[in-house]
């Protein structure tokens, strides 16, 4: 929630320091973005009512039937105001504004739309506000990303690695279906 109430903040404030603002009268063609900021505040107040009252982490499928709704609604206004700043890109700090609050989207509709068999969703509430996590099943993607993006050696010691002689568990659950293993006994 800090990361949308921190962008509507920074919006609200490039609109009132615009240019375009005179005699506290927001100019024709900043109307839209002021209007998607309001949808925006007015989707979160709704997202936050719809949250479970006790603070601490909240399994996604015991959070009520009102969550998804709130939370597609709040994605909705978040991408329409990306399409409304994404309007005034010649506007340096518009522009910036434009490319977090489409980041943002698209990280809340990624959630809002997860299948339940890519992965679980959460929500951790507290006095501040609240952070919602997508879990997925599947990293392999990922972290095979993540290795070719650091070509170097990687070594991986665990008692866990493998079942008998086989590391076939580990190694395609990360997406390291090539690479070299090594099983040496331990000493205790």
């Amino acid at each position: 929630s800090r990361r949308i109430e921190s962008l509507l903040l920074a919006v609200k404030a490039e609109l009132s320091h615009s240019t375009a603002v005179s005699a506290g009268q927001i100019d024709a063609s900043l109307q839209g973005t002021a209007a998607a900021v309001e949808a925006t505040e007015q989707a979160l107040r709704a997202f936050s009512r719809a949250l479970p009252p006790r603070e601490g982490r909240t399994a996604w499928e015991e959070c009520g039937s009102a969550l998804p709704e709130a939370l597609g609604e709040l994605a909705h206004c978040v991408d329409a105001l990306s399409s409304e700043l994404g309007h005034h890109s010649e506007a340096p700090a518009l522009g910036s504004l434009g490319a977090r609050a489409s980041e943002l989207g698209a990280a809340l509709a990624r959630i809002a739309q997860v299948d339940e068999l890519e992965g679980t969703r959460t929500l951790e509430r507290s006095a501040r506000g609240f952070v919602l996590h997508l879990l997925p099943f599947d990293v392999s993607s990922r972290f095979r990303a993540l290795i070719d993006a650091r070509p170097c050696g990687w070594i991986f010691t665990s008692a866990t690695l493998s079942i008998g002689e086989d590391f076939t568990p580990f190694t395609s659950r990360l997406g390291l279906e090539s690479a070299a293993t090594l099983k040496i006994e331990s000493p205790f």
